[in-house]
């Protein structure tokens, strides 16, 4: 028979222990009530009392990626534009284009950490949405809050839209914008639960904002466009901190040994607090294809804006360790 290898995929930043048994359990629950409406109400009030706001400042919708297009369809048309960082997610640059706006695209620095004051350089007149990454993906750099807080209350015309997908992996909780008291009324901090609660599938994430930004994006999405059973699962993953803990201390390790084979290798690569990095190599699609011969997916960085860099997410440790080996055995044969 046929060896099969296993393919193991790296290339979406998924959580590798899957999600946790308390948000199965949950949604498994609520497909006994697959014949009501779901009701996003009391899942706003459940976010807005974790994070201190109030439940009019919390949306909830079918994934951070649903808010993103309703703010880019409220707010773009042709003439007008948004402004986000190079190396920043792919998605800003497409949902821009698709609302008729204008992406514009500043520098950034050396150590590829988003540089505000370029960011400023490239607003005008008729930018209205900044998208930004908090961490960044795929750079896996984190800008200082203020630095944003300060962004959006000079900048009162433009929604500053920070994308805090992958805030949890970090390990102090006061990083997060959500720990602010207050928030700039023209700002909106995205969360999802597809990364470190491990549920990409159901999708499910919210927006925290003013009330006014709050009740422009409800009059836009389709009534009911969140399921009861992500609901429950995201209920349950929020509950469940000790599967929060273990994910995010399995891609503390495996981040470590990452960047610990790279240096050993003299391999360039972003230093990250996420749960991927992004390293560098001569030729992206040549690399790409190399390690799938191994066993392994990656994500080309071209389309972020990193024509020369391939992200690697953190596996479990096992499914990493094999990874350490197969990139350092290609690095190993490349420089024979």
């Amino acid at each position: 028979m046929e060896n099969i290898m296993e393919i193991i995929d790296l290339s979406k930043n998924e959580n590798p222990l899957g999600c946790s048994r308390l948000a199965q359990s949950r949604a498994v629950q609520a497909l006994t009530q697959l014949h009501r409406y779901p009701c996003q109400g009391a899942f706003e009030e459940q976010l807005a009392e974790r994070h201190g706001f109030h439940a009019n400042q919390v949306f909830v919708a079918n994934g951070a990626s649903e808010i993103m297009d309703l703010l880019a369809r409220s707010q773009m048309q042709p003439g007008l534009n948004a402004v986000t960082t190079r190396g920043s997610f792919a998605a800003y640059s497409m949902i821009t284009a698709n609302a008729g706006g204008r992406m514009r695209v500043p520098s950034v620095t050396a150590d590829m950490e988003s540089d505000m004051s370029s960011v400023e350089t490239c607003m005008d007149e008729n930018t209205r949405i900044v998208w930004l990454s908090r961490p960044n993906n795929p750079t896996g750099t984190l800008v200082p809050k203020q630095a944003i807080i300060n962004l959006a209350l000079a900048h009162e015309k433009a929604i500053v839209v920070c994308d805090e997908a992958y805030i949890e992996y970090v390990t102090e909780a006061e990083e997060s914008l959500l720990s602010e008291a207050t928030l700039p009324e023209n700002l909106v901090v995205l969360r999802s639960f597809s990364k470190l609660h491990g549920i990409a599938g159901l999708r499910i994430g919210y927006a925290v904002t003013s009330p006014e930004l709050a009740n422009e994006l409800r009059k836009l999405q389709l009534a009911f466009s969140v399921s009861s059973v992500a609901i429950a699962a995201a209920t349950g993953a929020l509950e469940d901190e000790a599967f929060q803990d273990r994910s995010r201390e399995t891609a503390r390790h495996a981040r470590v040994l990452l960047q610990q084979t790279f240096s050993g290798l003299d391999v360039a690569y972003l230093s990250s607090v996420c749960n991927f990095v992004s390293f560098e190599v001569d030729d992206t699609r040549r690399t790409h294809a190399q390690l799938q011969e191994r066993g392994f997916l990656v994500r080309e960085l071209e389309a972020f804006g990193l024509p020369r860099h391939v992200r690697v997410s953190t596996g479990t440790i096992p499914q990493t360790q094999r990874f350490t080996q197969a990139i350092t055995e290609l690095v190993t044969q490349q420089h024979r």
